[in-house]
């Protein structure tokens, strides 16, 4: 029961910035035109002057989004099962490494994504799963590697996971 009123907070954290996801992508199509022309505004000679977001149509940039969104997929599913294999529990300053982590990702993932990764936090998840996951999204061992990277970064100061990363690592070589 603990652990359901731990994950509460993690669940309402979602919820709101999924809506504030929701309330931007209900903007008027004058306010979507002037986003998707104008990304970012700098200070030139006390004037406010607008410069045009660049897009990019290259291939690899098509191929390099839905790689990076299936590795961060992956790193949630990864940290999250490395968080409850410590203690059972995803505490407070779990919690906080995940929506760290998700605010890193926001502008990569998708509001689809994120109802995906909140369902990760409401159940354990074992090896099997890991290993399930794995070979039902066929992701490559590029991509494994670099999640674990990552995950290694994210877990650098943070004692106790040791023995699960080491075991998760070994895992998925």
């Amino acid at each position: 029961m603990a652990m359901l009123h731990r994950n509460e907070s993690l669940q309402e954290f979602f919820k709101v910035e999924h809506a504030k996801q929701q309330t931007q992508n209900n903007s008027t199509p004058q306010e979507q035109e002037f986003n998707r022309r104008y990304d970012s505004t700098h200070r030139l000679g006390g004037v406010l002057r607008l410069r045009p977001r660049s897009k990019s149509t290259s291939v690899h940039d098509q191929w390099e989004l839905p790689y990076n969104q299936n590795k961060l997929l992956l790193v949630f599913y990864l940290l999250i099962h490395l968080f409850y294999a410590n203690d059972n529990v995803l505490d407070t300053t779990e919690q906080k490494a995940v929506r760290k982590l998700y605010r890193r990702s926001r502008n990569i993932l998708y509001p689809s994504h994120f109802e995906q990764i909140l369902t990760y936090t409401k159940n354990q998840i074992s090896l099997g799963d890991v290993h399930r996951y794995i070979s039902e999204k066929n992701l490559s061992a590029k991509m494994r590697q670099e999640a674990m990277q990552e995950i290694k970064a994210l877990l650098q100061r943070k004692s106790g996971y040791r023995e699960p990363l080491l075991a998760l690592e070994k895992t998925l070589k």
